[in-house]
């Protein structure tokens, strides 16, 4: 059970329209984990298809090809599974689309233990789902990872396409002592 949990950070597109990606720099190493929890969807209003609800996942800006993820999914009647190694990013599927104006917001919570210990590579924990009109009702979970023991300073977050204003991405920090 967590003692104290802080809000690091909140990064939203600006009023004027949407944003291809998010970032938290300067994260401190004064927590045990950290939690993102995010509400969203992208400006995409092409068919809809599984791509285009993913967002891709970097820690320290690094693009070397030592992520890893997999997650289980379910979209109304149809669930699969995904996984693969040796990735320059971690794919997570959660958010909606604006290819039907009945599409709603998409939510996630993603958890990061562990994030400044430099003796262990880094686990990913994620949770999201969304009503997409197109595509019914999606959910997913995961564990993926960041082969890795550098600490965690910086998250970049891209969508498939944009993420529309109002879109938000906020970053906690746990203390467990």
């Amino acid at each position: 059970m967590p003692n104290a949990v802080t809000k690091i950070a909140e990064a939203t597109p600006s009023s004027s329209g949407a944003v291809a990606n998010f970032s938290f720099t300067s994260i401190p190493a004064t927590y045990d984990d950290l939690v993102v929890i995010a509400s969203g969807k992208t400006d995409w209003t092409g068919a809809s298809a599984l791509n285009n609800m993913m967002t891709n996942w970097r820690f320290n800006a690094s693009a070397a090809t030592d992520y890893y993820y997999s997650y289980m999914r379910a979209d109304g009647t149809t669930a699969g599974a995904l996984a693969a190694d040796s990735q320059n990013y971690i794919y997570i599927p959660w958010q909606p689309t604006s290819a039907s104006s009945n599409d709603g917001w998409g939510g996630l919570r993603v958890i990061i233990p562990g994030y400044a210990n430099t003796s262990a590579d880094k686990r990913v924990e994620s949770y999201g789902g969304c009503m997409q009109y197109s595509l019914t009702n999606g959910a997913s979970a995961g564990n993926h990872g960041w082969a890795n023991t550098s600490a965690i300073s910086q998250i970049n977050i891209y969508a498939y396409n944009n993420f529309v204003n109002g879109s938000y991405f906020s970053l906690y920090g746990i203390k467990n002592t």
